[in-house]
């Protein structure tokens, strides 16, 4: 499936998008079809207009910058080797 001739191409063109083909060439028929039917079902203006959201919010000046709100990883959540040895042995099988 030709992304110029089913419009795919244009839709993502307008949207800023085209990098998403780069490497059409490179894909077999199989793939082809599949990425151009997930790249039809999205709409590319919407998500443009969620990430400039984002990033509105995330350079307001009156929120804290994300290394300010940002905390080590709780101790119990994290597995260590030299503090989990008994855990080494399953880690390594997998």
């Amino acid at each position: 499936m030709d992304p110029n001739a089913s419009g795919l191409a244009q839709r993502l063109a307008e949207a800023g998008q085209s990098h998403l083909l780069q490497f059409w060439n490179k894909l077999s028929p199989e793939e082809q079809a599949d990425l151009t039917r997930d790249l039809q079902g999205m709409d590319f203006q919407e998500i443009n207009g969620f990430f400039q959201k984002a990033m509105e919010m995330s350079s307001s000046s009156k929120h804290e910058k994300m290394d300010a709100r940002m905390e080590p990883v709780p101790r119990e959540v994290l597995g260590s080797v030299t503090r989990d040895r008994e855990s080494l042995k399953d880690w390594e099988l997998e």
